[in-house]
């Protein structure tokens, strides 16, 4: 199973670093804030992959891996629900709005697990692991070439979850 989560994570960031004659890698860490609707998940999100220059419609491209993992759940009642972990792959459009700011969407697939522990029903804990569809938009903001800060808000259809992420790149 993680040997296909890690495939289905790296593939597209292959295929694009394949496919571009010119790209540029990144990396960004930072916090994450995934929103459920019975539970919310404080976490830190990681993120890797390639960026090419487009000519036509967009002036970017993108193709990422992402890692978010759950640090702290929600306690509700007797019941602590919490992401555990979610892992993504995506492709992500880049439109330059001003030198140094971008306009992004994203759009990919993305495996999801939740654990439940508590009292009662729940005593011993649950998981359950769920695939599933992303999309989502933001902005970025580049400090230099390689280094700059993002914010973005994505929509994942498993566990019916959005997600909040603000990254440093490097």
């Amino acid at each position: 199973m993680l040997r296909t989560i890690a495939l289905l994570t790296a593939a597209p960031v292959m295929l694009g670093a394949a496919a571009a004659q010119e790209f540029t890698p990144y990396l960004e860490v930072g916090p994450g804030f995934a929103l459920e609707q019975n539970f919310d998940t404080v976490g830190v999100t990681a993120r890797g992959g390639v960026r090419t220059p487009m000519r036509d419609i967009i002036d970017a491209l993108a193709f990422e891996g992402e890692l978010f993992y759950g640090l702290d759940g929600e306690d509700n009642g007797p019941v602590e629900a919490k992401i555990e972990y979610s892992l993504s792959a995506s492709v992500r459009p880049i439109i330059e709005v001003a030198p140094n700011f971008d306009l992004f969407a994203r759009a990919g697939v993305d495996i999801s697990k939740a654990e439940v522990e508590g009292q009662g029903f729940f005593a011993g804990g649950a998981e359950d692991t769920e695939v599933g569809l992303l999309v989502g938009a933001g902005g970025e903001f580049r400090l230099t070439p390689r280094t700059g800060l993002r914010f973005d808000y994505s929509h994942r259809n498993d566990y019916d979850m959005v997600q909040a992420t603000y990254a440093v790149r490097f």
